[in-house]
């Protein structure tokens, strides 16, 4: 493969991917939403029994709850690792090479989004009060924000776990298993 600054074409392809995949994924998820909005409000599709089914507000608290758990364990998760930072050796080297700002600023985008998901379920709660267009609004916002929670929380989830996977493969010195550096 040929190779650019010091990485491959695949490699460059990921790293974009990695950039915009939080982004892209909502989005075309909320395309198919709004394609088979169209379709259900212009009578081609009858979906009905969707928003009026007797499990949608079961799977309205569903949702809750999985946003709930996650952002919890993200709640735990951090103080965790702050208050390693001084005792574990993956840590400090976490640490030393992530950019902190920009880490903290993406937990925190992933939190504001999972609450905002949140506030968006809540308000489907009371879909037989809104118009039909504002259920689609509010229905779109909340499965972009849904998934982007989720994307969100992958990315950081991946990074921990890339993390804690070196740590298996340093010693104790910051040295690979065969004794070199990393």
């Amino acid at each position: 493969m040929r190779k650019e600054c010091g990485l491959s074409i695949q490699e460059r392809v990921l790293d974009f991917w990695r950039g915009i995949y939080s982004i892209v994924i909502p989005s075309a998820c909320c395309i198919v939403y709004l394609i088979f909005s169209v379709l259900i409000y212009s009578g081609k599709l009858n979906w009905s029994y969707f928003w009026e089914g007797e499990n949608f507000t079961d799977a309205l608290g569903t949702l809750v709850t999985f946003i709930s758990i996650a952002i919890s364990f993200f709640g735990v998760l951090i103080p965790i690792l702050i208050s390693g930072k001084t005792s574990s050796e993956t840590i400090k080297f976490f640490f030393s090479v992530v950019d902190k700002k920009y880490f903290l600023g993406r937990i925190k985008v992933m939190m504001i989004s999972g609450v905002m998901a949140v506030v968006l379920l809540a308000l489907l709660y009371f879909s037989d009060i809104y118009s039909t267009e504002a259920n689609i609004v509010i229905m779109t916002a909340m499965i972009w924000l849904f998934f982007y929670f989720v994307a969100a929380s992958y990315r950081i989830i991946s990074l921990l776990l890339m993390m804690f996977l070196v740590e298996k493969k340093m010693g104790y010195k910051g040295q690979k298993e065969d004794g070199s550096n990393v």
